[in-house]
């Protein structure tokens, strides 16, 4: 089954060297590929300095947040009355630490009430440990394969 839509939650173009010829090609050559898809920008603050994305890759922005049903898509992650929200912007990480001195730092799926963040993957988005607080749920990425984190629990 092929997907009929991509929402980007915000920040596509991080500044405005993010529009280099090469990069906007390779960017246009890959939307003549996909031109059936529905691609939705919700506008994030870093969009906001870089620029609107060329008319040409046909792509709609929406200011955030951007209600679909009972869903609400937004950049900056907030709860919203009687809807779920998924956000971007956090770059959510979880540190997991091993035996000895070994920790390794892993983009995550932030679960929380009403509201999921979602990771960025890259060198380039870097991430930001979270502080979650119970009842929450972390499911991060490793090679590949999606690994739900348990809550730890404090000792009595």
């Amino acid at each position: 089954m092929q997907p009929h839509a991509i929402v980007f939650l915000g920040d596509l173009f991080h500044a405005r060297e993010s529009h280099a010829p090469a990069t906007l090609a390779a960017f246009h050559a890959w939307r003549e590929r996909h031109q059936r898809l529905d691609i939705v920008l919700v506008e994030g603050n870093h969009d906001l300095s870089a620029g609107l994305p060329p008319a040409g890759l046909r792509i709609h922005c929406e200011t955030e947040p951007w209600r679909v049903g009972t869903m609400a898509f937004c950049h900056h992650p907030q709860w919203l009355p009687d809807t779920a929200a998924m956000a971007g912007h956090l770059h959510p990480a979880v540190r997991l630490h091993g035996r000895a001195d070994d920790t390794v730092r892993l983009p995550c799926f932030w679960l929380r009430d009403r509201l999921t963040v979602l990771p960025a993957f890259g060198s380039f988005t870097g991430g930001a440990c979270i502080a979650r607080e119970p009842g929450e749920r972390v499911v991060a990425l490793a090679d590949d394969r999606l690994f739900e984190i348990p809550e730890l629990r404090s000792a009595a």
